[in-house]
């Protein structure tokens, strides 16, 4: 498990699968096998992929970009469909979110980088994110939920509270039980 956790802290920070590897067999870790790395190539989403959430032709609260993933993340949190990595190293930081304490995109952007892999989330989580997310969910069904008045110019100006997470949610509870 510490080689999977070291690749994954690696990984969020930008260091290459090969080049972690390369590491694991110069050091001799007792860690690395063959069975214990886990290469995500995956990645759903990430804040940097949207800096018009934050900087562009509106004036929007840091960490606009990241809002829409979070709000996915923090569903997934609160329907078990997160991996086991997070239920083992982040226990108490799932409470808080699931007590709404601490919001998706605060838990995306402290423990995710900013980021949602495949590693982020479990089986189900995976097989309902592969099919929907993309496609639907930044596809259009998110803005639809949060926004149904259209009133927003832009997806990076749904606020991020938990009013939003509800609507949010139904949607995804409603997608999720029809395509699963």
């Amino acid at each position: 498990m510490k080689c999977a956790i070291e690749f994954q802290y690696c990984y969020r920070a930008g260091v290459s699968a090969l080049t972690l590897v390369y590491w694991l067999l110069l050091t001799n870790s007792p860690a690395f096998s063959a069975d214990s790395i886990k290469v995500s190539s995956m990645k759903y989403d990430d804040a940097s992929w949207h800096p018009e959430g934050t900087d562009g032709e509106y004036t929007l609260p840091e960490g606009s970009s990241r809002t829409h993933i979070g709000l996915f993340l923090a569903w997934a949190i609160t329907r078990d469909l997160v991996s086991d990595y997070h239920t083992k190293e982040h226990a108490d930081a799932l409470a808080e979110v699931k007590a709404r304490t601490m919001t998706g995109s605060e838990y995306l952007h402290r423990y995710c980088g900013d980021k949602l892999l495949a590693d982020d989330l479990n089986e189900a989580g995976n097989a309902f994110a592969e099919m929907f997310y993309e496609q639907s969910y930044l596809g259009g069904e998110y803005l639809f939920a949060a926004d149904p008045g259209m009133d927003a110019d832009s997806l990076y100006q749904i606020p991020d509270t938990w009013a939003t997470f509800d609507v949010v949610a139904a949607m995804l509870d409603s997608y999720f039980a029809s395509r699963m």
